[in-house]
């Protein structure tokens, strides 16, 4: 409730507290702990006062933010019925724009920077 209320930091602080329960979850409500978990960082690092290089809390919010958003479409894919078809769009469009922070210059793409497109060019010099 929370979160969907803005009250990100309450949000995050009550999804802190729940994350050492998340195996108890069945996989829907895993899918849904990590999508929230995820935006509520995504957020909160659209709302923090940038840093310097070597303390920006932005970069913390957005590194966290990446990992449980690529956590909750794992998931979801393995597993459907756990997020609607917004949060499932919304999640694949703020992963494009974290993966930037990753790959910069990199269009956005399912694939990570230098994976072969194909089997057989694995383990090609």
């Amino acid at each position: 409730r929370h979160y969907e209320d803005n009250q990100f930091e309450q949000a995050l602080a009550l999804f802190r507290v729940l994350e050492p329960d998340m195996d108890s979850f069945d996989s829907p409500q895993q899918a849904k702990y990590a999508y929230y978990r995820g935006m509520t960082d995504y957020r909160l690092a659209g709302l923090a006062a940038q840093g310097t290089t070597v303390t920006d809390p932005r970069k913390g919010f957005r590194d966290n933010a990446r990992h449980w958003l690529a956590v909750a479409m794992a998931i979801s894919q393995q597993t459907p019925g756990g997020l609607t078809d917004d949060q499932k769009q919304r999640a694949t469009e703020s992963l494009a724009e974290l993966n930037k922070d990753f790959y910069p210059g990199a269009e956005a793409s399912n694939e990570l920077p230098g994976a072969s497109k194909s089997a057989g060019d694995a383990g090609a010099p």
